[in-house]
């Protein structure tokens, strides 16, 4: 679930949740749920939510602008349709296309990286400088958060 750089920082799939909303629901063994269809043009630029890891394992979430590229010509074995996103390059990390399966309009399923993530359409007036705190995470705090909120959902069902 991570792409490499050239500096030997990764960039790992978001598995938490956005502030202010609840962690994805767990997906079932085939690793992809049902799919949704989005109802946007090929060039509609969006934002999926990733982990960036850096050398000392500590952890950035941030919103990672991408191109919607269009549907993609043969669905998966199971019948879900996918979609192409063009990631943008940003600093060490170079422009990479992507298959996903949109499961709901705001999680995706991204086939390249094997795993179920945050997407958005991009905001209009979006400020990265404006969105993203200095404040970074180790792997152990965001695992320790994600351990809480699964024995919250659990108490739930």
């Amino acid at each position: 679930n991570s792409k490499g750089s050239t500096d030997g920082s990764s960039h790992v799939g978001g598995e938490g949740a956005p502030p202010g909303e609840t962690k994805p629901p767990q997906t079932g063994s085939t690793g992809m749920k049902k799919a949704w269809t989005p109802a946007f043009d090929v060039g509609t630029r969006l934002q999926v939510q990733w982990e960036i890891v850096d050398q000392n394992q500590q952890v950035e979430v941030r919103w990672w602008g991408c191109e919607y590229l269009g549907e993609l010509p043969s669905p998966t074995e199971d019948g879900k349709i996918l979609h192409s996103l063009r990631y943008d390059a940003n600093g060490e990390f170079e422009e990479t296309d992507c298959r996903v399966a949109f499961l709901s309009d705001s999680l995706l399923w991204d086939c390249d990286y094997d795993g179920e993530m945050f997407w958005r359409v991009q905001p209009d007036n979006w400020d990265e400088s404006k969105e993203y705190p200095e404040e970074k995470y180790t792997m152990q705090q965001i695992i320790q958060d994600q351990e809480t909120e699964e024995k919250k959902e659990g108490a739930q069902l």
